[in-house]
């Protein structure tokens, strides 16, 4: 099965929501799928966007990669969950308990990609007006990698790396953005950005593996 096209099911849009809050799905998650989330701080300082996330349907959630925030930038984290049980529209949502911050999200499934999480890296840029942040290299060549980057000054990245946009999030034009790319070497991936403002930022990435076919079926989505 080829990896699918991520679609965005939730997201905080431009508010900050309270620890624990539940954001309601507004596109149906279907069984089997890859949910892939981003969480970010609202805040500079404390502790970092890691948790309990759960969802409406009970799904369980791993953490793939985490950048703590600090004085100067915020953090970010991934988390997800392979082969999940369907999410509904309206009366689903999914939320992330224990930060003790205010926190902004959003998430996306994907078909195709339950292979396993393979590689996942973070940074916490210089001062500077772009930043980059690689997977290293991929253990299979058919790979989706998700990228999140935050910063604490509203302005608008642009993509030096051939990532695709899944969403952004914050105050216009944007401090926050959510993004991946769907590769078929196993070279290392960049996930690069650039902007007007210096400004520092947190980005992270993960790439998942596409899902193991057994004589034509997907064995992890079946």
């Amino acid at each position: 099965m080829a990896i699918g096209v991520p679609t965005l099911f939730t997201s905080t849009t431009q508010v900050a929501v309270a620890d624990g809050a539940q954001i309601p799905a507004v596109a149906n998650v279907p069984l089997g799928a890859l949910i892939v989330a981003a969480f970010f701080n609202w805040v500079t300082s404390g502790s970092s966007p890691t948790g309990a996330v759960t969802d409406s349907a009970g799904n369980a959630y791993s953490l793939a990669i985490n950048s703590p925030p600090t004085s100067t930038v915020y953090g970010c984290s991934i988390y997800y969950c392979a082969n999940c049980a369907a999410v509904a529209s309206g009366s689903g949502w999914i939320s992330i308990a224990g930060t003790g911050q205010n926190y902004n999200a959003a998430a996306c499934y994907v078909t195709g990609a339950n292979g396993g999480l393979d590689r996942a890296n973070q940074t916490t840029g210089l001062t500077n007006t772009s930043s980059s942040v690689s997977t290293g290299t991929l253990l299979v060549p058919n790979e989706i990698v998700f990228g999140a980057v935050a910063m604490n000054v509203n302005d608008t990245f642009t993509q030096t790396s051939g990532f695709n946009k899944i969403t952004t999030l914050g105050t216009p034009p944007t401090s926050i953005e959510f993004d991946y790319l769907t590769v078929g070497s196993t070279t290392s991936v960049p996930y690069s950005l650039s902007w007007t403002i210096s400004s520092r930022v947190s980005q992270i990435v993960a790439s998942f593996q596409q899902s193991v076919l057994i004589s034509g079926f997907a064995a992890s989505e079946y």
